[in-house]
């Protein structure tokens, strides 16, 4: 499950916040994080360290920069992740926020 948690603008880039919690009953670990458009694309400039979390557990993140000029209501949240299920990959429906 992800959040967004707000964002910052710097110069020629927006840094977006996320707030992502593990809801499966199983660690989930290589989770990946970014910011796609709305067609799909990748347009997050690096992504973060993957990272895990065990069942239940959140983490709070502020690292996904966006070149300055895609507007947030038309981006949207990825992430992958690795578990005993095979894990997945997701676009979500979340949109990053201001």
């Amino acid at each position: 499950m992800i959040n967004a948690r707000g964002a910052q603008r710097g110069n020629d880039a927006h840094h977006f916040g996320f707030m992502i919690r593990n809801d499966g009953s199983v660690p989930a670990d290589d989770i990946d994080v970014w910011i796609v458009d709305e067609d799909g694309d990748d347009v997050t400039r690096a992504h973060p360290n993957t990272f895990a979390l065990k069942p239940d557990e959140e983490r709070e993140n502020w690292s996904l920069v966006v070149r300055i000029g895609p507007e947030p209501e038309k981006l949207r949240f990825a992430l992958k992740w690795n578990d005993r299920g095979g894990g997945g990959t997701k676009i979500t429906d979340v949109h990053p926020a201001y």
